[in-house]
């Protein structure tokens, strides 16, 4: 999705490189990358907790195998259903209700005093986890200038693993106290509030706005993704380019999923399901959740 170029001095091409970035794309690009961060803590936090949860609810084998996955599964309900919700409602209000549910799951989960109840907010936890990491990137690359969009897009990368990392870090800090299972969970209620309140101070994405005909206020978050210094020409190049964009997918969209088997479309969508299926074929999460 389309930007104007910035005022700043691109980027070499090799690495990741914030630099000459507007701060204040940082700031939207490190709050929506947190989401990522979410799904990472759970992951890790899920290893601590399983020993004690399957102790104090007497779970069997299977129980504790349908706990453990039931976030995967919601989160492809989650995924599935958040590009609707952020057409149609937005990117900024999609992300809060992926926050609110995660806050909401990890409540219950910490609260639980049932192995439904547990599960239940797993299960709620997952469709907010599943919005978020889809909606999380969406917004990242719709806000950021185009030469700095593929570096801040891998922020959601780098929080997920440091999200692992927090886990096994207040695992094992706070494996001596009693009910350690339930302060390992209600930690994550924490971070999944002050996501919730970003909603006041983030902006919507200018794409979203332009594809809604809100061009004035599509443009005023342009001036400010641009930096201070971004001319009223450059803020007009953004505008066509996001245009041009919106053009182009609509009469993509004509096409309807034949355009999915065109090159390099397919090409593009084959590498990128196989890289996904890759990275979870390895048994990784089942390493982290029961190590």
């Amino acid at each position: 999705p389309g930007a104007a170029p910035s005022t700043a001095a691109a980027p070499s091409a090799h690495g990741i490189n914030f630099q000459g970035a507007p701060r204040f794309v940082l700031m939207c690009a490190y709050f929506a990358a947190l989401d990522a961060m979410l799904l990472g803590y759970d992951i890790g936090v899920i290893s601590g907790v399983i020993v004690y949860i399957r102790e104090r609810f007497g779970l069997t084998t299977r129980e504790t195998e349908v706990f453990a996955s039931a976030i995967n599964s919601a989160a492809i309900f989650g995924s599935l259903s958040s590009g609707f919700l952020a057409d149609r409602c937005g990117r900024k209000s999609t992300l809060f209700l992926s926050s609110t549910f995660f806050t909401l799951g990890s409540a219950m989960m910490a609260l639980a005093g049932s192995y439904r109840v547990l599960v239940t907010g797993r299960v709620i936890q997952g469709l907010g986890i599943g919005a978020g990491l889809l909606v999380s990137p969406m917004f990242i690359s719709e806000l950021a200038p185009p030469q700095y969009r593929g570096s801040l897009v891998t922020l959601s990368e780098v929080s997920l693993s440091l999200g692992i990392l927090v886990a096994y870090l207040a695992n094992f800090c706070l494996s001596g106290l009693p009910a350690q299972w339930r302060w390992m969970l209600a930690l994550g209620v924490l971070p999944g509030i002050a996501l919730t309140l970003r909603i006041f101070f983030l902006p919507e994405s200018p794409r979203w706005l332009l594809g809604r005909g809100r061009a004035s206020d599509a443009r005023k978050v342009l001036r400010l993704t641009l930096g201070e210094r971004a001319s009223e020409a450059e803020v007009d190049e953004g505008v066509a380019d996001i245009e041009r964009r919106l053009a182009e997918e609509e009469a993509g969209r004509r096409k309807g999923v034949s355009m999915l088997f065109t090159q390099p479309t397919l090409a593009t969508v084959l590498i990128g399901v196989f890289l996904a299926v890759c990275q979870h074929s390895v048994g990784i999460e089942s390493i982290i959740y029961y190590s």
